[in-house]
């Protein structure tokens, strides 16, 4: 009896060991789960929140960018539209060409300002790779 006694001991034994491993490995899957989804963790030069950050500025940029070109626009198309109304011909060619010099202004301040905001992304990726190097 005392031999039965003792395999069960040996199974509870091996049972708390695997419990042991198994608990041991599950730890390191979520730990290393944990550690990939980690926000505050740099990857590479620009960690993962910086670049969110950063990216969300530049999205607010690019939709202001993109309200201001098109409230511009749309006040050369009120132009545009005024001009068909009037019966002066010179009237409406003035309006017309006013409609056009607007609506063309406001396409040379969206690509002026996309353009910028290009230059904006490669300066800031030189400048800290050149910091990350120094």
């Amino acid at each position: 009896m005392s031999e039965n006694r003792g395999s069960a001991t040996d199974s509870n034994n091996n049972s708390a060991s695997t419990d042991a491993s198994s608990q041991h490995q599950s730890q390191n899957r979520v730990s290393s789960f944990v550690s990939a989804l980690n926000i505050d963790k740099s990857v590479g030069v620009v960690g993962v929140s910086e670049g969110i950050s950063y990216g969300l500025g530049l999205m607010v940029y690019f939709i202001l960018l993109t309200v201001i070109t098109g409230l511009v626009a749309g006040f050369g198309f009120v132009f545009f539209i005024g001009s068909g109304a009037v019966d002066n011909i010179v009237v409406t060619a003035v309006l017309g060409l006013i409609a056009v010099v607007v609506y063309m202004a406001a396409v040379a301040v969206f690509f002026a300002g996309f353009a910028g905001l290009l230059y904006k992304i490669i300066t800031d990726a030189v400048a800290r790779a050149l910091k990350a190097l120094s």
